[in-house]
């Protein structure tokens, strides 16, 4: 017994909207970093804490291919991953053009800290094209509040305008690097993305 065959075009049609409905493709995707040496003295982390210290978070950014001079954009709500109990809930980038050429991204980042949790974080945050690295920029020992939310800028996030447009016209995504560390301030960039 034969059915009727499946015409081409239907296949095409077919696979484009699988592929365009995959939850695959704006997910974030968390993980432990490389140990640090200052985690492998501790206890372990406190109860309900997802991840040990540094924790790594890939997170697509397709809104920047459109996003318009000056547009803040926000990235989604990362506050269920959580580093030793400190969480970044919400980040924004807001990129515009600046007199001399260049990009600055301005992104800005609101922490919370749960009780008990570390006092100090680190966070390495990194513009990328697919899997390419363009730009990378610290926010180095901010001081959180324990059981407070707490905003962070980091300043000095400036491209190239034409490698801004050709992360545009890519595939961009942030990467986070998010350390903890007691409330002792570190002089030093933290050793497992340095």
């Amino acid at each position: 017994m034969t059915g009727a065959p499946i015409r081409r075009p239907a296949l095409l049609v077919l696979g484009v909207l699988l592929l365009a409905s995959s939850p695959l493709l704006a997910k974030v995707i968390a993980r432990q970093g490389p140990l640090s040496p200052w985690d492998h003295r501790k206890e372990g982390a406190p109860a309900g804490v997802s991840f040990q210290s540094p924790m790594v978070l890939d997170v697509p950014l397709p809104a920047l291919a459109t996003a318009r001079d000056g547009e803040r954009l926000w990235v989604e709500d990362l506050s269920e991953f959580d580093c030793r109990g400190v969480s970044i809930h919400q980040l924004s980038l807001t990129p515009a053009l600046r007199k001399d050429g260049r990009v600055r991204l301005d992104p800005f980042l609101v922490f919370h800290a749960e009780a008990g949790a570390d006092a100090r974080a680190s966070v390495r945050l990194e513009l990328l094209d697919g899997d390419q690295v363009v730009g990378g920029w610290w926010l180095r020992d901010f001081s959180t509040m324990e059981g407070h939310g707490r905003a962070g800028k980091i300043t000095n996030a400036v491209l190239r305008e034409e490698t801004f447009r050709a992360v545009q016209r890519g595939r961009p995504a942030l990467r986070l690097t998010v350390e903890t560390h007691g409330a002792e301030k570190r002089s030093e960039a933290p050793f497992a993305t340095r």
